[in-house]
């Protein structure tokens, strides 16, 4: 049924809503988001017929938190969630959420173990740490320019671990794309202590 109707912001102020012709003919006279708080009412300014689906342009003059969880209302009160799609190409995104830092995924410091990951349109996240043969999920806190975190003690030489993160209302799991280690086979990223390698260097012509 939700894919009958989608939700995407895609600029700031502005979001698309498409309504599938087999869902009321795809009209609807009133767009509502919802933050779980409030319901507040959009402006539609545009729609277009696509012959499939209806297209409504709306926009709205409220800061929205970008990685909150927001849903869009339209007719017969049917809820989606509001999904971050084009919002994260525009230039006002990029300055935002720009990182610097050198210190995203795994690091180890004095006796604890650091997990850093980017992802600014994520609502929620974790990491799945399997240590010593014992599995545990731990929250992470978001912090500067989206990116959540986590320190945990003691330092976990060895632990495998992954992301449980929350887009868009849906949960996913992924591998740190910072990761130093991993198992084969697109297996678990692994904590590794890279002062304990040598490794020669090779010249190449």
């Amino acid at each position: 049924m939700s894919n009958l109707v989608k939700a995407y912001m895609d600029d700031y102020g502005k979001i698309n809503v498409v309504i599938s012709k087999h869902f009321c003919e795809g009209k609807t006279e009133h767009v509502y988001l919802i933050d779980g708080v409030k319901d507040v009412e959009l402006t539609i300014i545009n729609t277009k017929d696509t012959g499939h689906d209806v297209l409504y342009e709306v926009t709205y003059d409220m800061e929205l938190e970008i990685g909150k969880d927001y849903q869009i209302m339209v007719v017969n009160a049917f809820r989606v969630p509001l999904e971050y799609r084009n919002i994260v190409k525009t230039k006002r995104f990029n300055e935002e959420f720009y990182y610097p830092g050198n210190d995203l995924g795994c690091t180890l410091g004095d006796k604890v173990t650091r997990f850093a990951l980017w992802a600014p349109t994520a609502s929620f996240a974790k990491v799945e740490i399997d240590y010593l043969g014992t599995v545990k999920t731990v929250d992470m806190r978001r912090t500067e320019n989206g990116v959540y975190r986590l320190t945990t003690a003691p330092c976990i030489i060895g632990a495998r671990y992954r992301y449980v993160i929350c887009v868009n209302g849906k949960w996913f799991t992924c591998n740190d794309p910072y990761a130093k280690a991993s198992e084969p086979n697109e297996g678990r990223s692994v904590v590794v202590d890279l002062s304990k390698y040598k490794t020669e260097r090779i010249h190449i012509p």
